[in-house]
């Protein structure tokens, strides 16, 4: 299971991330008490694909989504109420801006989503309400989305189990980060 890790930091904490690659790894083990953390075992990519505006035309598959994490991979406009893929891809994959390159997590290196790019994805998710996840699930289309083929063989009772749930915390954790004009650093592991 691959789990999606987002921090909230404040630019000092960041800053003193990029120098001092002890601190780093303290801040991404969960040892630092100034930055609140939010993981994401087995939603975020689903999450990702019913919020984008890619989630119908594009074929997702394994190696998509891992090109998605890297930030090589964008989609093609669905309609005026999703988000664009790219932005719905920094807020639940984090952006190109890379902490410490050469540490990885098994996923590839962590990276982090300023202030104002984090600020204006956080206003569309606000306008987004519980009839888009539910008009967008489509277990069917969903079988390369992370978790692999566990999707298709899910009822739309996953929607208020699950996927609803952890968007609702999910966006109470990138409001918060916005009202204080926090960083978010963003890692994949295979660790919860």
């Amino acid at each position: 299971m691959i789990a999606a890790h987002y921090i909230r930091i404040n630019a000092a904490d960041l800053n003193r991330c990029r120098t001092e690659q002890s601190f780093f790894e303290q801040v991404v083990a969960g040892d630092y008490d100034d930055c609140e953390a939010f993981v994401d075992e087995d939603t975020w990519d689903a999450l990702a694909w019913m919020l984008s505006d890619s989630s119908r035309e594009r074929a997702v598959c394994v190696e998509q989504m891992y090109a998605a994490m890297r930030g090589e991979f964008s989609g093609q406009p669905k309609s005026p109420t999703s988000i664009p893929y790219d932005q719905m891809e920094q807020a639940f994959k984090g952006s190109r801006d890379k902490l410490h390159p050469h540490v990885h997590f098994g996923f590839g290196p962590a990276t982090y989503v300023k202030p104002n790019k984090l600020k204006a994805i956080v206003e569309q998710l606000m306008t987004l309400r519980q009839r888009h996840l539910r008009e967008a699930f489509d277990p069917a289309a969903m079988n390369g989305v992370h978790p692999d083929g566990h999707w298709p063989q899910c009822g739309p009772e996953i929607l208020d189990e699950k996927l609803i749930p952890a968007f609702e915390s999910f966006r109470k954790f990138l409001l918060a980060t916005t009202q204080e004009s926090d960083y978010l650093i963003v890692f994949f592991s295979d660790r919860a």
